[in-house]
């Protein structure tokens, strides 16, 4: 290749080994000549403009010419502008997203291209705040950074998740108090973790329990009050106890009075009060005494007076069910089981005497009585009778061995 004048001057245009010819006469010689390449005029770097992923790494190479346009071989060094590194080699590996020129340089010569690198796959996300704490019915905002492989943000929606309570596009929303766990995953990546510690909310009910419970006067029952919010976790809200009869501290109510009674507690927060009850039956203790419905009584002969017996307890309370039996004591009349008593015709003293049993206790109590006509004797209390239009009342002596003082009261 290349051309020669009439002179035999020979100007060669590419390398290569050529033929040339002369010719005088009919006859022709002939003999080769060989070109070299001429000195390193400019390189080209290939592949041009390629566009590749901080995850992915490409091959650059580089052939350089003269100013002919022949190869001329060389070794040329690589340099990367930036957003990467590249090897002896050609291999280049990228770092970040950007527009990176690529150099190959020799014999001071150099040549150069473009490679633009764009986000890598996401390979890890990190999840900010790390940990957070709410009380049931908030919400906190969770905020996810997708990052490749090397370190290079990217752009991307996670898919969000939590173990308990809900959360949309970062926003969690707590309900069961508890530390739970929030996820941010994407293309399949199982992403970074956050912990949210969800505190019980503001009070909202209060059940109390038992709902009913029976016990015996002078005994103790337990209440418990349970406080939750509206999400249904348990508070250690404060409870204010009260009962409308008996004693109730901390939960613990004792009582004396026979009868059902209700025991309350409540929570008043910002003015609102919440409150529950339950009901507490204090049943009679065991018999403890029995009462007559006099201690003493004078009566005329022959005189009926029905007498009438209370058993109780020790705190006062009615015993029922209680089998009572009457005596008399002494020769001054006799007694039915129904409490009528009738003065016998002849004056003196004695008792009237009723025995109680119940459960395999047994009292007794007695009253005093006097027929009309015997000596005299201490009344202990005045008793009142009233026949027609006057009353008889019946002083109490106040010695020893005075007598007896009647008077006639008019209605």
């Amino acid at each position: 290749m290349g051309s020669i004048d009439s002179s035999g001057r020979y100007v060669p245009t590419a390398a290569g080994t050529w033929e040339v010819s002369a010719t005088v006469s009919g006859i022709t010689g002939r003999t080769f000549v060989t070109v070299l390449p001429g000195n390193l005029s400019r390189i080209d770097v290939s592949p041009k403009n390629q566009t590749i992923t901080t995850d992915q790494q490409l091959r650059f190479t580089a052939t350089g010419y003269d100013i002919k346009g022949n190869v001329v071989e060389m070794s040329p060094a690589w340099d990367a502008e930036g957003g990467g590194e590249i090897d002896s080699s050609g291999n280049y590996n990228p770092e970040r997203p950007g527009k990176w020129r690529i150099y190959a340089n020799a014999s001071g010569i150099s040549g150069f291209t473009y490679v633009y690198v764009v986000e890598g796959s996401p390979s890890r996300i990190e999840i900010t705040p790390e940990r957070a704490q709410v009380r049931a019915g908030e919400t906190v905002k969770f905020e996810a950074r997708i990052y490749d492989a090397d370190g290079n943000a990217v752009t991307g929606y996670p898919i969000w998740s939590a173990e308990e309570g809900e959360i949309s596009e970062g926003t969690y929303t707590a309900t069961k108090a508890g530390t739970w766990k929030v996820y941010a995953n994407i293309s399949g990546i199982i992403g970074d973790w956050a912990e949210v510690e969800v505190l019980p909310g503001q009070p909202s009910v209060l059940e109390i329990s038992p709902k009913n419970v029976t016990i015996t006067a002078g005994e103790s029952a337990r209440f418990t009050a349970s406080v939750w919010d509206a999400y249904g976790n348990p508070t250690d809200a404060a409870v204010s106890w009260y009962c409308t009869v008996g004693n109730i501290t901390g939960g613990m109510f004792s009582g004396t009075e026979a009868g059902t009674w209700r025991i309350y507690a409540n929570i008043t927060l910002n003015g609102t009060e919440i409150s529950d009850y339950a009901s507490v039956t204090v049943l009679p203790g065991p018999l403890h005494r029995v009462d007559i419905n006099t201690d003493s009584i004078v009566l005329d002969p022959g005189q009926s007076f029905t007498f009438s017996a209370s058993c109780r307890d020790e705190y006062g309370n009615v015993v029922p069910g209680v089998h009572v039996i009457w005596t008399v004591e002494g020769d001054i009349g006799t007694i039915q089981q129904n409490g009528m008593f009738t003065a016998g015709e002849h004056p003196g003293t004695g008792k009237v005497v009723v025995t109680a049993t119940h459960k395999n206790i047994t009292v007794s109590s007695s009253a005093d009585v006097e027929i009309a006509g015997a000596a005299p004797s201490k009344v202990k209390k005045i008793h009142e009778w009233v026949y027609g239009m006057y009353g008889i009342l019946i002083a109490s002596l106040l010695a020893s061995g005075a007598p007896a003082v009647y008077g006639i009261l008019k209605n």
